[in-house]
């Protein structure tokens, strides 16, 4: 297991965070609900009790679909699991609530008010930042718990007092990026997406470089922007030892993969943590060969909570609604991992009460597929286990041999 050490800068002051177990299911624009299965602490046999519902607004359709839908797939698994193993509490099963945000504040901000009027009060889900901070308020106000989705931004947690966060956020994910850059040295290229991700990303890895690295150029591009040609151009032109980007949705980086390969410029590609998924690099049809990146869950990891979803994807995945062909790649685990992490919040806490439960995960140790994870006081997984990863075909693999490199 490759660790990586976050730095003492990596964690944000933030206000402490109710986790939202939202289970998705991958459904129409116009949403829906749905019971899934999935084990908590029923007690074996299928859940019968009074249901417990769970929303999900993700990006169904849009620029970031691949992600949101392996995040509804995930999230709609576990729940399968899970009901089918006995729900959670006292047998109660969960129930699903999703809505497509199209990867839109505004869509999800209306998709928030409607199921909080419904009374729901867990949340999952959320590929990207900007729709989750616009949801995140509505939250606040109706007591509910929110799980943070696959978000970076320090902002999700720093916004909302209900609120929790599996994934790693920026400043933890640039801690790894440098170090590898560091362990490299030379020159470095970077690019990223406008707004709250890309631009933190790239500040926050650049913050922590060494003296033997020098950012060579940076280019901050619109985020819809699929044509990368002139900034390779550029880049190749400074001589790079290093490409670093950090950019959202699939069209952005498989155009960024095709016009790296065809600028011949021969240095690593890294790509941001995060950004780096299954889905991207089997849509990529090759071009995301030998790609670097860091990633706090990988599909080789050796532990029986990782190998139960491995398991699950294959024997359930083609009856789970939206999971048919999809590859298990991170935004699937995260967003899985979201769902049984509520599930084990509501058993430590005995309850369903978003504050109860919220108080649990941040007092417990619990384990996922990722590892045994823990909440700081503020809601944030504290110190993440990382692992450098390379893409190979059209599957991520674990790289020991960056790991020997950066001395980790």
């Amino acid at each position: 297991m490759t660790r990586i050490p976050i730095r003492s800068g990596a964690r944000s002051a933030v206000l402490r965070c109710s986790a939202v177990l939202m289970a998705a299911t991958l459904m129409t624009a116009c949403g829906g609900s749905d019971d899934g299965g999935s084990s908590g602490g029923g007690g074996g046999g299928e859940a019968s009790g009074e249901p417990i519902q769970v929303g999900i607004i993700d990006a169904l359709t849009g620029s970031a679909s691949v992600g949101g839908q392996a995040d509804v797939c995930g999230a709609r698994l576990a729940v399968d699991v899970l009901n089918d193993e006995g729900g959670v509490l006292d047998g109660q099963p969960l129930e699903l609530e999703v809505r497509d945000s199209q990867n839109n504040p505004a869509i999800s901000g209306q998709a928030a008010s409607e199921l909080t009027d419904l009374g729901i009060q867990f949340f999952v889900g959320g590929v990207t930042s900007a729709p989750v901070l616009a949801e995140i308020p509505i939250y606040a106000d109706a007591g509910a718990l929110h799980m943070g989705g696959t978000t970076k931004a320090p902002d999700v947690i720093e916004t909302g007092d209900l609120q929790v966060r599996l994934n790693s956020n920026t400043q933890q994910d640039a801690g790894a990026i440098a170090d590898y850059l560091n362990s490299l040295g030379g020159r470095v290229v970077f690019i990223g997406s406008q707004g709250v991700y890309g631009e933190s990303a790239v500040k926050g890895i650049v913050g922590l470089l060494d003296d033997n690295v020098e950012v060579a150029d940076t280019f901050i591009v619109p985020a819809e922007t699929t044509d990368y040609a002139s900034v390779m151009e550029q880049a190749a032109g400074v001589d790079p030892d290093a490409v670093v980007f950090a950019l959202l949705g699939n069209s952005q980086v498989v155009g960024l993969f095709r016009d790296f390969e065809q600028s011949g410029i021969d240095v690593p590609l890294v790509a941001a943590s995060g950004v780096l998924t299954g889905s991207i690099v089997a849509s990529s049809e090759g071009l995301a060969e030998g790609t670097i990146s860091a990633a706090i869950w990988a599909p080789t990891i050796d532990n029986e909570a990782n190998k139960t979803l491995a398991k699950a994807l294959e024997d359930r995945g083609g009856k789970v609604e939206g999971c048919a062909d999809l590859p298990l790649d991170a935004q699937l685990a995260l967003t899985y991992s979201q769902v049984m992490l509520l599930a084990q919040g509501m058993e430590a806490a005995k309850s369903d009460d978003p504050h109860e439960v919220l108080g649990a995960l941040v007092d417990g140790e619990f384990d996922l597929p990722q590892g045994t994870v823990t909440l700081d006081e503020d809601g944030q997984i504290e110190d993440p286990t990382f692992y450098y990863v390379r893409a190979e075909g059209d599957e991520i693999v674990i790289a020991d041999d960056i790991a020997e490199q950066v001395g980790k």
